[in-house]
């Protein structure tokens, strides 16, 4: 029959196509959950627990060994400046076994040296006065200025300036005589004054003044004394030049000899000694005999003297 041929051929067409594969779905080796069984799906599920478990601990631990790597490199830490201090001082205390340190208070050396000078004093002065007694208060004024008026007319004639002349204020008290009653009477007014004169370059001159005074009638003197009435730093410059002179060549001699050099000047200091500024004095109470002849009176010598001390740096 027609029909039924023409589905024969149908079929074989269909037929002589190439068998294709089928894709289906790979099979896993593990079987699911629900064609497990019960105990084994059990099994699996509590291991999964224990790995999560398992990690847990394992970030603690991997904390833990942090902590621990930070302490020890603190500690290594203090440990390497410890050992380095060590070594400093013990580097320390080997530079100076048998040296000094630089900065020691035994690295210097202390001179001591004086200056003197000899000065021969260019001024000569002269105090002389008058005392004595009147039965009245003006008769003993009046007495008293008519005898010094007269001495410091006198003084100014050898060509001494009134600068160089001074008079002291006068100084007068009443004297009593005591009777043996118990009472007292009036005896008349004490008067005392002084007359300084300074003599400048001339001794011949102090010799005259005193002479003059006599003659004036005057019956005190105080004295003549011969002073440096320069400007005395002149000498003390002098002195602390030869000073400082002697100290310098005294240092470099011993710092020779130590076999040391020096290094500069650390400290200096001074002190003027009491040298005696005024090397003539002559005391006189009375002025009687001296209206006939002048004394002889000598300058003498005075020294300046200044004391020095020099901190030198020795290296």
């Amino acid at each position: 029959m027609p029909v039924k041929k023409s589905s024969t051929s149908s079929r074989k067409t269909i037929s002589s196509m190439p068998d294709m594969p089928t894709m289906t779905p790979p099979v896993s080796s593990t079987p699911s959950a629900s064609s497990m069984p019960s105990e084994r799906h059990d099994f699996v599920h509590g291991y999964g627990h224990m790995g999560m478990g398992h990690h847990c601990k394992s970030h603690g631990c991997h904390f833990g060994h942090k902590l621990m790597k930070t302490f020890y490199g603190i500690l290594l830490v203090y440990l390497i400046i410890f050992v380095g201090t060590l070594i400093r001082n013990e580097i320390k205390n080997f530079d100076y076994i048998g040296v000094a340190p630089v900065d020691v208070s035994d690295r210097q050396l202390n001179i001591s040296a004086e200056g003197v000078v000899d000065v021969v004093p260019n001024v000569s002065v002269v105090t002389v006065g008058n005392s004595l007694r009147e039965v009245t208060a003006d008769e003993a004024r009046n007495k008293n200025n008519q005898l010094i008026t007269d001495f410091v007319t006198k003084v100014k004639a050898l060509g001494i300036p009134a600068t160089d002349i001074k008079t002291e204020s006068p100084s007068m008290y009443p004297d009593y005589n005591y009777l043996e009653d118990g009472t007292r009477e009036l005896a008349g007014y004490n008067i005392n004054q002084s007359v300084t004169v300074k003599v400048r370059d001339n001794v011949d001159k102090a010799s005259q003044v005193v002479m003059l005074a006599g003659e004036a009638g005057l019956n005190t003197i105080g004295g003549v004394e011969s002073v440096v009435d320069d400007n005395t730093d002149i000498y003390l410059d002098q002195a602390r030049q030869q000073a400082v002179a002697k100290a310098k060549a005294k240092a470099q001699k011993l710092a020779n000899d130590l076999g040391v050099t020096l290094d500069g000047v650390i400290s200096y200091n001074e002190y003027i000694a009491d040298s005696g500024i005024y090397p003539k004095y002559m005391a006189m109470d009375s002025m009687e005999g001296y209206s006939e002849s002048a004394p002889t009176i000598e300058p003498g010598t005075s020294q300046v003297s200044l004391n020095i001390n020099i901190t030198y740096k020795i290296k």
